[in-house]
């Protein structure tokens, strides 16, 4: 598959310790937990009349200083001799929303998306636009965002599994300590956990992993009909590989 074209010539949106590129995903995908744990940044505070700094007076004002407005007196304009309130020296309004916790450094970028520059994980993808040049595009959709790894992708830092409601990331999660796929812990649904790894239900769709020591394949099914028509193959050829394996 085509990794597009890196717009950022391998100088912007990448980690250079690292090599790693800048994950970038839509907000949408993790809108629960972007909300629950990202804070808002309304930038540094500043005179709304002059536009100079300002300095706060840890709730004690200046009584020589006249108050501007009618709040409390948190900061102080040395320009214009006024006390301020929290809300004259702020906007109402947030430029950007960041996260920075769990070994994860993000913020918001374009109207929706998230830039992710910091991650315990990641996740392999093409290219994004010029838009957020040299970064790479986490694909939302788990047909597409599969058929990326190592030799096909582009690695870049990812959200880890449990950002995403269903707890399965759309796309396959590797570790940067280790380079080992990260697989989703999912509850056990078969009663053959021994043999299928895991079995569980994620993006409308049914997970199955089969696996031997070193050796395992994931599959997704459409609905229980498709999973139990293809079952008796999948145990098999689970069979054939932990037989090598103890040969």
């Amino acid at each position: 598959m085509s990794v597009g074209i890196d717009y950022g010539l391998g100088r912007t949106n990448i980690d250079t310790a690292t090599g790693i590129r800048y994950g970038c995903i839509s907000m949408h995908a993790v809108t629960q937990a972007w909300c629950d744990d990202s804070e808002a940044q309304y930038g540094e505070p500043h005179c709304p009349e002059c536009g100079d700094s300002v300095a706060d007076t840890s709730g004690h004002g200046d009584d020589e200083y006249e108050q501007y407005g009618h709040g409390c007196a948190d900061y102080v304009c040395h320009s214009c001799k006024h006390t301020l309130d929290s809300s004259d020296v702020f906007p109402e309004e947030a430029f950007g929303y960041t996260y920075d916790d769990d070994g994860y450094q993000a913020e918001s970028c374009l109207d929706s998306d998230i830039l992710i520059m910091r991650s315990p994980y990641v996740a392999f993808g093409p290219f994004c636009s010029p838009c957020v040049p040299g970064a790479v595009t986490l694909h939302g959709d788990v047909e597409t965002a599969c058929q990326y790894d190592d030799e096909t992708g582009i690695r870049a830092y990812a959200f880890g599994h449990d950002w995403f409601e269903d707890g399965v990331a759309p796309y396959r999660v590797y570790s940067v300590a280790t380079g080992f796929e990260v697989l989703p812990t999912l509850e056990a649904e078969c009663g053959n956990a021994d043999t299928c790894g895991w079995y569980g239900r994620a993006h409308g769709r049914i997970y199955v992993r089969a696996f031997g020591a070193d050796t395992y394949e994931v599959r997704y099914f459409e609905t229980a009909a498709a999973l139990a028509e293809e079952w008796a193959d999948l145990v098999r050829a689970v069979e054939t590989v932990l037989q090598t394996e103890e040969e």
